[in-house]
């Protein structure tokens, strides 16, 4: 028997603004329409509609990411846990037992925040591992090597070149460039411009899931920042670490340990490199 396990996921046309919508609500919740489409307009300096905020909203109901209740909107349960109950089911009907979650939420306050735990968590999970570890990452840009400068930055280096890596990065730019080709030259193996990490950044190490939610507006920045480059000589490493990574901005990340799950996504991750 196949058994296909699926993220959670924003379908359609409008992801930014649906990834958007998703993050606002985390924080905030239930809202209307009108509510949510200022609060988008904020985010995007004005730049959505009234209709294509209530357009993103209907969707995201109908794909029962949404549940709408007396005119207002918030996540669906059921889609956040999705992954859990379904493992849970399988894991029950196949192996006997239930007991497979080991799930962490954090809230961090910025990028560089982010990275900082990020390593810890990886610092922990990386203790005397038997054989050099498989490690998968969708990412929408990658960074690591801009900043080797920090010492704490130095630790992910550390960390990544102690795995077996598999890189896919969504972004294009002369910046993904630069840094996927610096993990290449050390042994990972890498993509880029690759449909993935359009919602979230997501890691896969041994039995553990990392997932990373940015809000829009810094995800945009990030956008902005690197398409801005076309001469990585030219990259003012300090302005970006200061105006992008040290930003204020509630980052949610979720860690689950979940061995079937895991596998299936090291295996999709791995099918993109045959």
């Amino acid at each position: 028997m196949t058994l296909n396990i699926t993220l959670p996921t924003l379908s359609g046309s409008s992801d930014s603004s649906k990834d958007a919508i998703v993050s606002i609500l985390a924080r905030e919740h239930p809202l209307k329409a009108k509510q949510m489409h200022e609060r988008l307009k904020r985010e995007f300096k004005g730049d959505i509609s009234y209709q294509a905020v209530h357009k993103a909203l209907t969707e995201l109901e109908q794909q029962k990411v949404l549940k709408k209740d007396n005119g207002t909107y918030e996540l669906n349960k059921d889609w956040v846990d999705n992954i859990e109950s379904f493992a849970k089911s399988v894991l029950g009907e196949y192996y006997g037992s239930r007991e497979f979650v080991d799930s962490k939420t954090i809230v961090t306050n910025s990028l560089y925040e982010t990275d900082m735990m990020l390593l810890e968590v990886a610092s922990k999970m990386l203790v005397k591992p038997t054989k050099k570890p498989i490690l998968c990452l969708h990412w929408n840009h990658a960074w690591i090597p801009l900043f080797l400068n920090n010492e704490k930055y130095y630790g992910l280096k550390h960390m990544i070149d102690g795995t077996e890596s598999y890189i896919l990065i969504r972004g294009k730019t002369v910046v993904d460039e630069w840094c996927s080709d610096y993990w290449a030259k050390r042994g990972s193996h890498k993509k880029i411009g690759m449909d993935v990490a359009a919602t979230i950044d997501f890691a896969v190490f041994e039995d553990h899931i990392i997932q990373v939610f940015y809000p829009a507006y810094l995800k945009k920045d990030l956008d902005t920042a690197f398409s801005r480059v076309k001469d990585i000589s030219k990259l003012d490493t300090g302005e970006l670490f200061e105006k992008v990574f040290m930003k204020p901005a509630k980052i949610t990340v979720i860690v689950t340990r979940n061995k079937l799950l895991a596998e299936q996504l090291r295996e999709e991750t791995l099918s993109y490199f045959k």
